[in-house]
C-alpha cells in the first residue's frame, strides 16, 4: 500500500527536524509540548499498526522515542520531574 510510504515519509522528515533540538546543549522544551506530541505520536503508533500500516507505525514509533528523549533530556526541569513518582510527576505537569 503506497499510502503506508507515505506516512513513513512525512515521519522520517518531521523525526529528521528534531534531531538538532537533541543535539543543541541549550535546546529547552517545555513538558507540555513534548508529552502531548509523545502520547499522540504512541496512539498513531498503535493505530497505524493494527490496521496493517507498518511502516507508518515504525515512523511515528521513532517519533515516540525521539519525543520522549527531548522530554527527558529538554525540559528545563528534568531533573526534578523524571526522579519523582507518577502521581507527583503529573502534579508537575497540571499545576493545581
Amino acid at each position: 500500500m503506497w499510502q503506508d510510504f507515505v506516512f513513513l515519509g512525512g515521519s522520517v522528515i518531521i523525526m529528521l527536524s528534531l534531531v538538532p533540538t537533541l543535539r543543541d546543549e541549550n535546546a529547552s522544551v517545555p513538558l507540555r509540548t513534548s508529552l502531548p506530541s509523545v502520547v499522540v505520536l504512541f496512539a498513531q503508533t498503535i493505530a497505524f499498526a493494527t490496521i496493517g500500516l507498518t511502516a507508518s507505525a515504525l515512523g511515528t514509533g521513532m517519533g515516540v522515542v525521539l519525543w520522549s528523549l527531548i522530554a527527558k533530556w529538554k525540559s528545563p526541569n528534568h531533573e526534578r520531574i523524571f526522579d519523582r513518582s507518577f502521581g507527583r510527576y503529573v502534579s508537575t505537569i497540571i499545576p493545581r
